[in-house]
């Protein structure tokens, strides 16, 4: 599962998946902006079928803590 959310966060802010690791701050060392996280989140509702609050995105500051929620689903 971790290597699709890479690959969707990937193809959604046009870098290489290589440069994405857990430990990734989305904002930080990927440089996503709040446009950037609402595609995102959509597309990983998409994808994975969940359904993501408020209140879980705000929570999201790292790939690994996206991927945590998405185990937990």
């Amino acid at each position: 599962m971790i290597e699709e959310l890479k690959k969707l966060i990937a193809d959604k802010l046009g870098i290489e998946c290589k440069n994405i690791s857990e430990k990734s701050s989305i904002t930080d060392d990927l440089k996503a902006d709040s446009l950037d996280m609402v595609e995102i989140t959509m597309c990983i509702e998409d994808t994975f079928g969940v359904k993501i609050s408020d209140e879980d995105l705000g929570k999201f500051k790292t790939v690994g803590d996206i991927a945590n929620f998405l185990e937990a689903a």
